[in-house]
Parts: structure tokens; C-alpha cells; sequence
């Protein structure tokens, strides 16, 4: 039994160094003596030999491993590579974490989680999307979204600002308050066209929810495993520095969510980001490479063994 973890390379500090998520689970399978090794994106390559594809990481051909994780992508060309390394996968009978989510969806990007709730029914907060990304001139979406809105990054990038001569990496996610901060942020983060020709905005806006918090459930093979609470402290961004609390006993509704959600997209392992608009739980966002950190370092005594979980899943799967 072999694993590989593909990781992306760190954008602030030493590139090389992994990630906690993909750590802990080199440390898992290091406590049950399986064989894990990790690789970069920029490590994979494909070749055509005799007429066979042959997809390698780090030299070593994939056949060499029963199981894969792919971790988080940064760009659509490594979201590219994950759907062919799933193909390959299914072919050669190797046991790759989320394959039919990767088989699924086409592309990762926000707006198509947009789609595929709104068109199975599953609540998702209001968001609205437009190609040329000149939002402050759609009047009919500003008035159904309303002030402040969130002006957010369809495909969840991060920034990398300097504050007090130290990099720091960022959310690519903005409260406006008005129509004029709209446009100055459309033109600062998105840079659209005056007419669309050829970059389609990466970017849409969605209805804000001033309750301050928002849920994180965490699911496997579409099963509610745990969830928590994160509170704001100094930002609209619960992200930023927010205190975390487990939800020691999630109501009916908020587990049937969660589980609606990673079933539709029929996940191995994934992250439901929850927020309650009108006392009724509705999706933020899906993530299908969520980090853990914060289940087994911030909950105050109440840590989850995330790692163990999706051990346990891809050797039981």
C-alpha cells in the first residue's frame, strides 16, 4: 500500500514545506505504517509512450500508488491536472480521493456551485454573476442584492499583502457599502473590459449577512462528521481572526444541508460553509480540499481528528 499527497507550494515562506493538513496525514499514515510521500503540482507530468498516456509524479509513474490525495489548486491548469490524474485513476484501478466530484464538475469555481444548488434546490445565499464584471452598472442586481454586498473571487483566490514588512496571504473577498466602492473595487481586483471581448470577470457579488458568524460542517462520503462556529472579532471576514467553537449539537436542518450538499456533488471529503439568513441555513460555499487545521487546534478541548477520518475513508472507500 502506497499513498501520494499532492500539495500546491506555499505562496509565503519556504515553498517547499507542506501544508498542516498534508503533514498530519503523512503522520497518520506513518502511525499505521503505510508508505505516504508527497509531490508539487509542478512535479506531475504526462507523457504519450507507445501510444499509452503515462502520468508520473516526481519520475514515479502513478501505477506505483493504491491511493492518491490532491490537495487544494490554485489555477484552472491544475484543476485540469486533477481531472486527468482522476481519469487515470479510474483506469488503472488506484484509489483517488474525490474523483467523482473532479469527474463532475467541469470547473471549480464558485458560479457553478451557484449553478448546480440553485438547480437542485438546495439553498444557496442570493449572488448574481455577469460576464463583463461592470457590476456597478447592473441596477437590477444591485437592487435585489442590495448595500453592502460582498464582492467576492469566483475561484477563492487569494492575495498577498504586506503588513508591517511581512507577507501575509489574503481572501480575495470585499464589503462594499456603495455604489461608487463597487465600481472602484470592480476596477482595482477585476479590471473588466468596457465591452467583453476576451477576460470574463472573475468575480461576483452576493448578499451580505450581518450575523457576524458562519459554520464550517465537515463531511465524509456525504455523512456530517462535525461542525464549527466562527465568530468575527474586528472585521466583517469571520476568517480574520475569528474564535472558533465546536457545534456540540447541529439541528436537523444544518445536518440535512450539509449532507444534501456533499451528496449532490457526490464528495468523498468536503467542507459546507454555512450561514443562517432569516433563522434558516443556507450554503456559502462547497470546498472539496478544506484545511483542518482549525478542527484540531482551535476548538479548546473539543479538537476532531479530521486526518484519522480521511485516513480511515480512503483505505475503507
Amino acid at each position: 500500500m502506497r499513498f501520494l499527497i499532492v500539495d500546491i507550494r506555499k505562496r509565503v515562506g519556504p515553498t517547499d514545506t507542506p501544508h498542516y493538513a498534508v503533514q498530519r496525514l503523512l503522520d497518520v499514515l506513518s502511525e499505521r505504517n503505510i508508505t505516504g510521500e508527497t509531490c508539487h503540482y509542478d512535479n506531475l507530468d504526462l507523457s504519450v509512450e507507445e501510444g499509452a498516456l503515462v502520468i508520473r509524479a516526481c519520475g514515479i509513474p502513478l501505477t506505483e500508488y493504491t491511493h492518491i490525495i490532491m490537495r487544494g489548486h490554485r489555477t484552472l491548469y491544475e484543476y485540469m491536472l486533477k481531472q486527468y490524474v482522476a481519469a487515470y485513476a479510474q483506469k488503472h484501478g488506484i484509489r483517488l480521493q474525490n474523483a467523482r466530484i473532479i469527474q463532475k464538475l467541469p470547473h471549480y469555481t464558485k458560479t457553478i456551485q451557484m449553478v448546480l444548488l440553485a438547480q437542485a434546490g438546495i439553498p444557496y445565499v442570493d449572488s448574481f454573476y455577469c460576464v463583463d464584471g461592470l457590476y456597478w452598472q447592473k441596477e437590477d442586481a444591485l437592487k435585489r442584492i442590495g448595500f453592502p454586498l460582498i464582492y467576492k473571487h469566483t475561484e477563492g483566490g487569494y492575495r498577498i499583502d504586506t503588513i508591517k514588512g511581512e507577507n501575509k496571504t489574503k481572501k480575495n473577498i470585499f464589503l462594499i457599502n456603495t455604489k461608487e466602492e463597487l465600481r472602484n473595487a470592480c476596477l482595482e481586483w477585476d479590471q473588466p473590459e468596457e465591452q467583453f471581448l476576451t477576460k470574463p470577470s472573475t468575480y461576483f457579488i452576493q448578499k451580505y449577512v450581518p450575523t457576524g458568524e458562519d459554520y464550517r460542517s465537515i463531511l465524509i462520503e456525504g455523512r456530517f462528521l462535525s461542525a464549527w462556529k466562527r465568530s468575527a472579532t474586528g472585521s466583517f471576514l469571520t476568517v480574520n481572526k475569528g474564535q472558533y467553537a465546536l457545534v456540540a449539537s447541529p439541528d436537523k436542518d444544518f445536518i440535512d444541508l450539509s449532507e444534501r450538499t456533499a451528496q449532490l456533488l457526490e464528495a468523498d471529503y468536503c467542507a459546507v460553509d454555512i450561514i443562517y439568513d432569516n433563522g434558516k441555513p443556507h450554503v456559502l460555499e462547497i470546498n472539496m480540499n478544506p484545511g483542518f487545521k482549525s478542527f484540531e487546534t482551535k476548538l479548546e478541548g473539543n479538537t476532531v481528528d479530521i486526518a484519522s477520518a480521511i485516513i480511515d475513508n480512503m483505505l475503507n472507500g
